[in-house]
């Protein structure tokens, strides 16, 4: 069956633990966003 298997998020740096420890996993090199360096972030959902 078809449906979401994975959210994706553009994270703070300094928020990096926060989602980590909702089960993301950060990816990627950090970037500019309105002058706050971020980083992208993945989960995959359960089916």
């Amino acid at each position: 069956m078809g449906g979401i298997s994975q959210v994706k998020l553009g994270a703070q740096v300094h928020a990096l633990g926060f989602y980590e420890a909702l089960g993301f996993e950060a990816f990627g090199p950090v970037y500019d966003d309105a002058g706050i360096p971020h980083r992208d972030m993945v989960r995959t959902l359960r089916s």
